[in-house]
């Protein structure tokens, strides 16, 4: 949302200093993208990271979400996500009151390997939360 690009354009200046989005010598331009997950604008094999923060369990269809992911990732390219699983404040097996669906381990670890992505790793926060990153394979 034009909401959460705001909120990134803010902490990247604080972090990284108002020229965050121009390459230097030391540093590596960062780009900030509204874009549909379901058609990312990028070319196959073009980028070496892609982040969704907290944003999976909103995905209409997650598995094409995630293959376009794995799509425009260069190989060796990392993937990261954030979102939440079931449990502490969050209530539920597969969603919650708002409709969003609630993620294991086991079932993001299964879709990103079905996405043809390796080296899958979790790291779970409070009983909610749940941070991935994987990698597309290298040939």
């Amino acid at each position: 949302s034009s909401a959460m690009l705001r909120q990134v354009d803010d902490f990247a200046v604080k972090e990284l200093g108002a020229n965050y989005g121009m390459s230097s010598p030391t540093s590596t331009a960062l780009t900030l993208v509204r874009a549909d997950i379901a058609r990312l604008p990028f070319a196959t094999s073009s980028l070496d990271g892609v982040h969704a923060g907290a944003a999976i369990h909103c995905w209409p269809a997650p598995e094409n979400g995630v293959a376009e992911v794995a799509r425009v990732l260069k190989p060796g390219g990392v993937f990261v996500l954030t979102t939440f699983r079931p449990g502490g404040r969050l209530r539920g097996e597969s969603s919650n009151s708002n409709g969003f669906r609630l993620w294991t381990e086991e079932d993001l670890r299964d879709l990103t390997r079905q996405c043809g992505l390796v080296d899958f790793e979790a790291i779970k926060r409070d009983p909610s939360f749940i941070m991935v990153r994987c990698r597309k394979r290298v040939a």
